[in-house]
């Protein structure tokens, strides 16, 4: 568990039952909303077009840069 981990949960236990719970539905929204965003239909469709893209001899940085959307 990581120190910030920690530090929260012992920031949370100190709290009152009300604004505990409402932290908890904070953490769940934030969760929700990093699920990064993408529908996963659209992030389907994206592996179906990349699957076999990748030439022989491509680097790293060159799939790197494909990736960022770099020409």
């Amino acid at each position: 568990m990581s120190t910030e981990t920690q530090e929260l949960l012992d920031i949370c236990k100190q709290l009152p039952e009300a604004q505990r719970a409402e932290v908890a539905d904070f953490a769940r929204f934030l969760l929700a909303r990093n699920d990064d965003g993408v529908p996963r239909e659209a992030a389907e469709r994206w592996l179906a077009r990349a699957r076999g893209a990748a030439k022989p001899g491509i680097t790293t940085d060159e799939i790197m840069g494909q990736t960022r959307g770099e020409p």
